[in-house]
């Protein structure tokens, strides 16, 4: 990725969670934190970088058919069952069922230790920098 398109990803990731608060999503710091340095767009490549940091949820994969049957959960979404989770340092988390992995990297951030179920061709390698000590 470029510097150009590093610097863009930067900058809608940020709009996405500045965008959540008229969507109705209490964000607190943990959350917003959170959302800030993970790069959604890793998890979701297969889309622009508008699409990856836009209001909705992302199709992922789909079957013989073309039906999707797995997605990244729209922004919103993914913010509010944070907030609700209230995932705070010390805690432990295990995630069941990981998909795209994006989730896990939020979670991540603030638990500092995550143990997902199981990683799978869906699941993309990225953690935040403060959880490699």
């Amino acid at each position: 990725m470029s510097l150009e398109e590093t610097a863009a990803a930067d900058k809608l990731r940020n709009a996405m969670v500045d965008d959540l608060r008229p969507w109705g999503a209490v964000l607190s710091g943990h959350v917003d934190a959170a959302m800030r340095p993970v790069p959604r767009h890793v998890f979701v490549p297969e889309v622009s970088l508008e699409r990856a940091y836009g209001p909705d949820p992302v199709v992922t994969h789909r079957d013989d058919n073309g039906v999707p049957v797995s997605s990244a959960s729209a922004p919103g979404t993914v913010a509010g069952m944070l907030e609700q989770l209230d995932v705070r340092p010390g805690h432990r988390v295990l995630e069941i069922g990981v998909g795209t992995g994006y989730n896990a990297a939020l979670l991540s951030w603030p638990v500092g230790r995550l143990v997902p179920s199981r990683r799978s061709s869906m699941t993309k390698p990225w953690r935040p920098q403060r959880v490699q000590r």
